[in-house]
């Protein structure tokens, strides 16, 4: 190889490193949103379910919200899946 040929293969070569650690950093913080999602369903999830139990009346309508919001934050996570 020549030396002009090195340098264009060099070129070439940090131009993939780039696009492919573009595209890893694009797709690193898709997933941590989708990770957030599922926390979030999780942790409402758990409060309603924690609600439901205690009872109540008041209780058993925040419980349901708050199980519904989880059901929500759930299906948003699937769906990107």
């Amino acid at each position: 190889m020549s030396k002009e040929e090195r340098k264009e293969l060099r070129k070439e070569v940090s131009k993939l490193v780039k696009e492919k650690k573009r595209e890893n950093s694009i797709h690193g913080n898709s997933t941590k949103a989708l990770e957030n999602d599922v926390k979030l369903a999780a942790i409402f999830g758990a409060v309603g379910i924690v609600l439901v139990i205690i009872g109540g009346e008041v209780l058993y309508v925040l419980g349901a919200i708050a199980l519904l919001i989880g059901l929500y934050f759930f299906i948003g996570w699937l769906i990107h899946q």
